[in-house]
């Protein structure tokens, strides 16, 4: 596709993001070329070829001999020509009565002569088939040598190790004894690993590194990859072993005394009740009269400075202010109002704290010195995390996580013991691969990308910011709906607390009429945004929606990716754009994970996801960074020019991938969370009022502390629908999350019918210099061929590429196993069962001409719940990526953040 745009006479303001997040895959895309076999490919196509040949030259003799045979009456030579006739036409060989002396002289010499070369190709051809499996075998064996070389990489040897702890030790053993040969499923395992560390740029994944990239004024190139050097590995525990440790250090009774104390952030209070959310996986919504007693308790935990009082002091101080209360009362009010979560006893760590053992060693030291064996484990937990490896390290990483391990369980255990209950983190949590994660990061800049060479793709990326995400957006819907529902239950212009509106949802979702169904519908869009999902709407906005959203997939169909056809679809988007509902807003901020497509002047882009910006993805890595031994520098982030106050959550929620630096001006105090902000930079969650605006239908939060609108963002790296519930009605009710997602092509027709019956291609959709959706072939999972018991692997490698031919579906490309639609109504909690959280849904990349690709392919099929097969076309191609400076060629991923009008570019 063209890499450059014509001039426009006005340039779109918008601003970008000064630093770019760059991921780059673990080995190098060579290391797919060593493992094709190329001969046994070249001669499977030759016999292909040969086939179609074979087939053509047949039908031809076939009408041919039709008059030789109708000009004999009661010849005795008719039956063996038919014979004849029909064998050639089956492609067979023919019989020794259909084909002889006697039928060959009977027929024109040129016939004859036909036939004859006919039968000297089928001969070939059988000859030729036969070799297959012999070449493959021979090449097989070449290539295991080519892996064995390829896995003795220390880098990948140390992401394997945490992958796969048990494929490692197979590793481990093939490259220490010459006499071992592993099992066929280890190899196949093997391959599918190295071509996911050359050709998968996961943020999460053990294969990949990360690091920062920045712009530069020069003209050229469009990218100059740098030599990164070596890796360094920022190791962090999963996200809930600290939760579930801070939970257990919390319930422990002695030190309870010590633990400050502060007001359920969720509080709010309504009609002389007082309301808030308990933490937990559910979040009930708790009740408590609003009675003097509970108002002094508040009263003395709120005026409270730092980390707050503790129990014992509110008791003493509300024992010394209402004399005729006994403190034993007093104190057994408080313990109630901890109870029940209306207060929150925490150890006071953040929750984005960047070393949060060392935190607790410390408050224990100080708090609880007579705890010296829970002091010391913390300890010990805090120094093997303070030490970034590097990414060769491979039984440092081993070690290490052992440590960890050890001195997690002597912690969990210290700690059950006192609480006199089972340890806190389970066993089979420690000994879990999850349990210790490894990011690899680079601590110095890894590219430089040319503004100039990048404006156009930059200035497309802004209008899929300003169209496409404004009308897919997939929470829109749901925020239609919730502005209906707040309209019609409480009236237009009504202004409610957050809490309420929390509530009326909750209360909706368990009705079968009234708004229960299009709230249902519009959180399972919200998760997968699906071509006519709004199609049996009721609500009329929710209809015009889908109208919008064909238009746009209509505008899209013509493009053909010339200058011309670019340009046409660019004013058809001005044009929608300028006609849009006011209920259609652009998000002010989106993060673009982008490939840079192969080009020598202005680049050209392909988008793997969008999402909500403002820092989404950057955060964390500056905060990898930092923790590596690098600046710490909070990322730049663009605010888009909203006047509203960004406030982002904050928590872990149960996740180290929701850790990160400070994104925007505020944060989210949320209930069970510990804030890291001084209290004039937080909004707590109880002062959030929704207001419904009569003008656009739409709800708006706005907040008393600070005195303005606020937009609650959730930009850690966790899923949306992995958040508590009420934190998953934040993120989508004021502004979208995942806007773009490959595993739901919502830029499909509308009327595509899924799982389909047939084959089904959708042809590459793009906008200008920007790749929106690759091509795409979606396949009924029982129209793949499978290979049965008794057939050979070459045989059904030819019948594989055969049958990708006949459909013009790539060689190499990605496949993704494809489950069941989600249904309507199907609850969250459910929906996190579904297909999409599995690994076997992600893409693979499948060269069918390397070794064991076959059975890659037929793993990722097997699964019961596989209903439909997606080839992708690989744009770019790993073997179009780009060197570095040392002359590696690794597949790269950039993280754009692109921002409303602020200044020009």
């Amino acid at each position: 596709m063209a890499g450059t745009t014509p001039a426009r006479a006005e340039p779109p303001r918008f601003r970008v993001a000064e630093t770019l997040a760059a991921r780059i895959c673990g080995l190098d895309m060579s290391v797919l070329t060593r493992l094709t076999c190329p001969k046994t490919l070249s001669a499977v196509h030759t016999c292909l070829d040969r086939e179609a040949a074979l087939a053509t030259e047949a039908a031809a003799i076939s009408d041919d001999l039709f008059p030789v045979i109708g000009a004999l009456s009661d010849n005795p030579l008719k039956p063996r020509l038919v014979g004849l006739r029909r064998a050639v036409y089956q492609g067979r060989d023919p019989g020794p009565g259909e084909w002889n002396t006697e039928t060959a002289d009977y027929l024109p010499g040129p016939l004859r002569e036909r036939v004859t070369a006919w039968l000297a190709k089928s001969r070939e051809q059988r000859e030729a088939l036969a070799e297959l499996p012999t070449l493959l075998d021979a090449e097989s064996d070449d290539k295991r040598a080519e892996l064995r070389g390829i896995i003795a990489d220390a880098a990948f040897q140390r992401a394997l190790s945490q992958a796969s702890p048990d494929l490692f030790e197979v590793v481990r053993r093939w490259l220490t004894d010459p006499h071992y040969q592993p099992r066929r499923s280890s190899l196949v395992r093997l391959v599918k690993y190295v071509v996911r560390a050359a050709t998968k740029t996961s943020p999460f994944s053990t294969f990949t590194a990360s690091g920062r990239a920045e712009w530069t004024t020069g003209p050229a190139p469009a990218t100059l990859l740098a030599a990164t050097g070596p890796a360094r590995c920022v190791p962090e525990l999963r996200g809930g072993v600290v939760d579930q440790l801070r939970r257990a250090l919390v319930a422990v009774p002695a030190l309870r005394a010590a633990l400050p104390v502060r007001v359920n952030p969720s509080l709010t209070e309504q009609d002389g009740t007082l309301c808030f959310l308990r933490p937990g996986a559910d979040e009930p919504i708790v009740s408590v009269p609003d009675t003097g007693e509970v108002r002094a308790v508040l009263a003395a935990a709120g005026e409270a400075e730092g980390p707050g009082r503790t129990a014992a002091e509110l008791t003493t101080q509300i024992a010394a202010v209402r004399s005729e209360t006994a403190a034993a009362d007093v104190a057994r009010f408080v313990d109630r109002m901890l109870d029940i979560g209306l207060l929150e006893a925490y150890v006071p760590v953040p929750d984005q704290s960047a070393s949060p053992f060392a935190g607790l060693a410390r408050w224990l030291a100080a708090n609880a010195p007579e705890y010296t064996a829970v002091g010391e484990h913390v300890s010990v937990i805090d120094s093997a995390l303070a030490a970034p490896a590097a990414a060769a390290e491979v039984d440092g990483q081993r070690a290490r996580k052992e440590a960890l391990a050890t001195a997690t369980r002597a912690l969990a255990g210290e700690l059950a013991a006192a609480n006199e209950q089972e340890p806190a983190v389970p066993e089979e949590t420690l000994a879990s691969k999850t349990f210790l994660h490894d990011n690899a990061v680079f601590t110095a800049p890894v590219a430089e990308c040319s503004r100039a060479r990048w404006s156009p793709a930059l200035a497309d990326l802004d209008l899929v910011r300003r169209w496409l995400a404004a009308i897919h957006d997939p929470a829109l819907p749901l925020r239609l709906v919730l502005g209906d529902l707040v309209a019609e239950r409480f009236g237009p212009g009504a202004q409610l607390p957050f809490l309420e509106l929390h509530r009326a949802v909750q209360t909706e979702l368990d009705q079968p009429a009234g708004f229960g169904a299009e709230l249902r519908a519009a959180m399972d869009s919200a998760y997968f945004l699906a071509p006519g999902a709004l199609d049996d709407a009721t609500l009329p906005r929710l209809r015009r929606l889908g109208e919008l959203r064909e238009q746009s997939r209509a505008v899209l169909r013509e493009a053909d990716g010339s200058a011309r056809s670019a340009e046409a679809v660019r004013a058809a988007a001005a044009e929608q754009i300028a006609t849009l509902p006011s209920w259609v807003t652009p998000p002010a901020s989106l993060a673009c994970y982008v490939q840079q497509l192969p080009a020598d002047g202005d680049a050209a882009v392909v988008c793997n996801a969008v999402m909500t910006g403002y820092g989404r993805g950057r955060a964390r890595l500056h905060h990898l960074i930092h923790l590596a031994g690098g600046p710490a520098s909070e990322p730049d982030v663009p605010s888009g020019g909203v006047p509203d106050v960004l406030a982002e959550l904050t928590g872990s929620f149960g996740s180290a991938l929701n850790r990160r630096m400070p994104a925007v001006s505020h944060e989210l105090d949320y209930p069970g969370c510990v804030p890291e902000r001084p209290r004039e930079q937080r909004v707590a969650l109880g002062e959030l009022v929704v207001g419904h605006e009569s003008d656009t239908g739409l709800l708006r939060a706005s907040a008393t502390t600070p005195d303005r609108p606020v937009r609650p963002l959730h930009i850690g790296g966790t899923a949306d629908s992995l958040l508590p519930p009420a934190a998953r009605l934040l993120s989508h009710a004021f502004e979208g999350s995942f806007l773009l997602a490959p595993v739901a092509p919502s830029l499909a027709p509308r009327d595509a019918a899924f799982p389909p019956e047939d084959v089904v291609h959708q042809p590459r959709v793009q906008l200008g210099n920007v790749v929106l959706q690759r091509a795409f072939w979606l396949v009924p999972a029982h129209a793949v061929p499978q290979r049965s018991p008794s057939e050979s692997r070459a045989m059904f490698l030819y019948r594989m590429v055969r049958w990708l031919r006949e459909r013009d579906i790539p060689e190499s490309c990605f496949v993704r196993s494809m489950g069941p639609a989600p249904q309507a109504g199907v609850d969250t909690e459910a929906a996190q069962g579904n297909w999409r959280f599995r690994k076997s849904r992600k893409p693979v990349f499948v060269d069918f001409a390397a070794l064991f690709a076959l059975d890659v392919l037929e793993q990722g099929i097997a699964e019961g719940e596989t209903v439909a097969v997606k080839f992708e076309e690989a744009l770019p191609h790993p073997g179009d990526a780009a060197e570095n400076g040392a002359g590696e060629r690794r597949v790269t991923e950039f993280v754009v953040e692109v921002a409303h009008h602020e200044r020009d570019i």
